[in-house]
């Protein structure tokens, strides 16, 4: 039950991060999932997400996440029930956009280097390197105040994984 627990915690964190990270930057809007720059909501808004509790947000929106798959996971992940139910949950469906781990880095560096970028990166094999080149760019944005002031818990679950 606990490792069920934690596991919920860390993914609302991360679906919470990535709709952050998402409409962070340079004020336009994130590119939506139909490659539209609406991000779900109207042109130029950002979405209201809730500090506390679900839905995260009001009005459903759908995110787009660059995603290695292991050879042993499952073929498609926007299927499975879990990831189901937890678009119910949050409002936000994830459009799971999944790459072979032995094609991975080269697939994530054309993704990169292309300018239409996905919502968040999960599981991507993403180096200390890659991060502070791109972050230098402001293709990545840093989220330590965004988890600080939208998921205060995401700090205090791990600073609670390190006892």
């Amino acid at each position: 039950m606990k490792k069920r627990r934690m596991a919920l915690l860390m993914l609302v964190c991360a679906m919470t991060i990535a709709l952050l990270s998402a409409c962070g930057g340079d004020n336009e809007p994130a590119p939506s999932a139909e490659g539209g720059k609406d991000g779900g909501t109207e042109a130029g808004s950002e979405p209201a997400v809730k500090t506390e509790g679900f839905p995260i947000v009001e009005e459903p929106i759908k995110l787009t996440f660059f995603a290695g798959k292991a050879a042993s996971a499952p073929a498609d992940w926007n299927s499975l029930p879990v990831w189901q139910e937890y678009a119910k949950m949050t409002n936000i469906e994830v459009d799971f956009q999944l790459t072979p781990a032995e094609s991975l880095a080269e697939k994530r560096n054309l993704v990169l280097s292309g300018g239409d970028y996905p919502d968040a990166f999960h599981t991507a094999r993403l180096s200390t390197i890659d991060l502070m080149n791109y972050g230098t760019q402001g293709t990545f944005i840093p989220l330590n105040d965004l988890i600080d002031k939208y998921a205060p818990n995401f700090k205090k679950c791990s600073s609670n994984t390190r006892k």
